[in-house]
């Protein structure tokens, strides 16, 4: 049997050599170099939904995509290639930390906020030290002092008795600091202490920064080079753990820079740690969405085709060379596809999963009659699309903690009545909803009959 080649549809389930085989660019004057602007030192926040190819782009920028393009493109002569970068990308995932130990038995926000910002420098200062060690051991930081290097590193220790002298020295201390504080959160309540026995030795943006900064001052490679910190998964983390990331925006030097990857609703707070500052849109960052980028591009179609044939070519499936790719795509409007979907009463959607999220609320006690209603007034058999938008903005105030859902749902209903006799008012939110997520909506009910 031949495999799917579209079985796999997560990057973060590809190895770096299946990336790199399967990128594709936007076609654009600079394709997806504009939309991440890698050259340029404002930070960014980079919004797209489930499967919009967030992390595979964000991932492409990273040292180990730029090492297997320089590969491909300089016959395997590194130094030659990594000439040519302008920036080393480091790439990491929110929801890799295990970030969420980080809150609850009995400790103030406060404590948290500082074992969370001393475990993120000792977790991102690991992660950089690795692509240096790697760049080392590939001859692409010649002339390098290692000794000198990782001296000035250790004295930007607020407490230190480790005295390596080695890169490889300093990501070890820095892998067994990560575990003893990891050990202690989940130790310390089961050994009778009030609070996890710890040193703080990194106050924030210790390493995020120092790393870079010492690079550019000690290391020539760097002198006109930057590190491009790339964060992606940002909705894995809570608010006051944005906060950490929040702070490291405002006071980015010049020697590095971020672009944030999130889920459209991920961005919990602007505000930096303690709420002191916010950052504002435009002057620490800006914002990309690329959903709009891709769907707006003027040869998105072309796009398509291409990520297509890429997967296909690398299965090794052969197409008739006397055919278009889309011979052999069966053409659906929306109307077709909710019709499909109508067939296969993909509404299971509001008869399932809502009324158990309903019988399971915690904030407003609904008797039967309650949930019954409420999933009368949401249901909109005449039109799919109103319903899923209807149940969506329902789910908008559960997760709200609304103590009046069977108002809610009524409103709700009100809006998609209106909206569905085209008597839109301003603050009709079902029509505020579809006119920026209609296609996402589309998406979701054609998932959900798996068609």
């Amino acid at each position: 049997m031949i495999k799917n080649p579209f079985d796999i549809n997560k990057a973060v389930d590809y190895t770096d050599e299946d990336l790199y085989k399967y990128w594709v660019n936007i076609s654009s004057p600079n394709g997806f170099n504009e939309f991440i602007k890698p050259d340029t030192l404002m930070p960014m926040i980079i919004e797209g939904s489930k499967g919009s190819g967030k992390t595979h782009v964000m991932k492409y920028y990273s040292y180990e995509l730029q090492k297997i393009r320089v590969q491909h493109d300089y016959d395997k002569r590194l130094k030659e290639g990594f000439e040519k970068e302008s920036f080393i990308g480091v790439y990491l995932r929110f929801s890799g930390m295990n970030s969420n130990v980080f809150a609850g038995q009995g400790l103030s926000d406060d404590v948290w906020e500082i074992l969370f910002s001393y475990y993120w420098e000792l977790f991102l200062g690991e992660r950089v030290l690795t692509k240096l060690i790697d760049m080392q051991s590939n001859g692409l930081l010649e002339p390098f002092d290692e000794k000198t290097f990782v001296e000035a590193l250790l004295g930007l220790f607020l407490h230190n008795e480790n005295h390596c002298d080695t890169l490889e020295g300093l990501r070890a201390y820095l892998e067994t600091l990560q575990k003893s504080l990891q050990y202690e959160i989940h130790n310390f309540r089961m050994q009778a202490k009030e609070r996890p026995n710890v040193d703080i030795k990194l106050p924030v943006s210790t390493l995020t920064y120092g790393i870079p900064n010492k690079l550019h001052e000690l290391v020539p490679y760097f002198n006109n080079r930057h590190i491009l910190y790339l964060f992606d998964e940002y909705e894995n983390i809570s608010e006051q753990q944005q906060q950490v990331i929040q702070t490291l925006l405002r006071e980015k030097p010049t020697t590095c820079t971020i672009r944030i990857g999130t889920r459209p609703y991920g961005i919990r707070t602007n505000k930096t740690i303690g709420g002191i500052e916010e950052n504002i849109e435009g002057s620490e960052f800006e914002t990309k969405r690329l959903d709009d980028e891709i769907r707006n591009s003027t040869h998105y179609k072309r796009f398509m085709e291409n990520i297509c044939k890429s997967r296909l070519e690398g299965a090794k499936i052969k197409l008739d060379e006397s055919k278009q790719l889309r011979d052999y795509i069966e053409e659906l409007s929306v109307e077709m596809l909710v019709e499909k979907a109508k067939q296969k009463k993909s509404t299971y959607y509001v008869n399932k999963h809502l009324s158990e999220d309903l019988k399971k609320y915690k904030h407003q006690k609904l008797t039967d009659e309650d949930i019954d209603n409420i999933m009368r007034l949401v249901s909109f058999e005449s039109d799919l699309i109103v319903e899923r938008a209807s149940i969506e903005l329902l789910y908008k105030k559960i997760k709200a903690r609304s103590t009046d859902l069977v108002g809610d749902a009524h409103t709700i209903h009100q809006y998609a009545e209106d909206y569905h006799n085209k008597k839109n008012g301003k603050d009709n939110h079902i029509a505020t909803r579809l006119s920026y997520f209609k296609k996402d909506i589309v998406d979701g009910i054609a998932r959900s009959a798996h068609l």
